[in-house]
């Protein structure tokens, strides 16, 4: 499962919490994510009573482009990728992800 989060407060904690426990949890820029503020992933960590920037590294929360560079097929599932906001960095990412499944899964397992 990849779930791309392009803005607000939509994500259940539960859910960012298991990413963050079994999966890979990946933003495109964790400074600019963490001061905003504003969505699922850093009011995850403020709520706690942290923020997303003090603890992405003992979470192993990266940026995108350590991800880029690397192996995605060595990421852990779920995949929880958190985006700026940059509308086109957002279709960019969705468009990756989209032919990247479209390459790797077998036609009689896609989505209808």
């Amino acid at each position: 499962m990849v779930l791309l989060h392009l803005g607000g407060d939509e994500c259940p904690a539960a859910f960012v919490g298991q990413a963050l426990r079994r999966g890979t949890v990946v933003c495109d820029d964790i400074k600019i994510v963490a001061s905003r503020g504003s969505q699922s992933l850093p009011l995850y960590f403020t709520r706690r009573g942290s923020s997303l920037d003090e603890v992405a590294s003992l979470f192993g929360i990266a940026n995108l482009a350590t991800i880029h560079a690397g192996s995605s097929s060595d990421c852990p599932s779920p995949v929880f990728v958190t985006c700026v906001g940059l509308p086109m960095l957002d279709l960019y990412l969705a468009q990756y992800v989209y032919e990247k499944y479209l390459k790797e899964m077998p036609a009689s397992d896609r989505w209808s």
